[in-house]
């Protein structure tokens, strides 16, 4: 795939959905069933991460093919977690895509001895994020398997 918006691929929301199409193709093309894959769109002071997982292919498979298509190793979370901080603003966002998971399968809390930030679906931590100082407030939404958490910072923390 040779073009004139290749430098974009990484660079941009257009270019990341470029590259998870593009890599569906390839899949298909050369006989696979299914493509998957990472990368980074920088922006400023944040950048964001995406992962991808797709299949190829006609819709109709037995139970025994829908289950091995979607079985991951034990090590890889099928969960993304995205963290922007914004020191000017002294503004922390983390956004977690949580598909699949119901509003009473998970779990948000802090861990204050460790000052982390600590997201768990059914019981099972999926992830642990660092905060960059104590929390005085949270803000968060979780809809459509997306959860969004704004955090503001204790007085002086910063």
């Amino acid at each position: 795939m040779n073009d004139e918006h290749d430098d974009n691929r990484e660079t941009t929301l257009l270019g990341a959905i470029r590259h998870v199409i593009d890599s569906l193709v390839d899949a298909e093309r050369e006989g696979r069933s299914g493509a998957q894959g990472t990368g980074r769109i920088p922006k400023g002071h944040f950048t964001t991460q995406y992962g991808f997982s797709g299949r190829v292919g006609s819709s109709e498979s037995t139970e025994g093919e829908r289950r091995e298509s979607t079985r991951r190793a034990e090590d890889e979370s099928p969960y993304l977690i995205d963290v922007r901080y914004d020191e000017a603003d002294e503004e922390l966002l983390i956004v977690a895509d949580l598909p699949e998971v119901e509003a009473d399968e998970l779990t948000v809390g802090l861990d204050r001895d460790r000052n982390e930030l600590v997201i768990g679906v059914e019981n099972r931590p999926v992830d642990r994020v660092e905060l960059p100082w104590p929390v005085a407030d949270v803000e968060s939404r979780f809809q459509h398997g997306v959860l969004e958490l704004r955090f503001t910072p204790e007085e002086g923390a910063t």
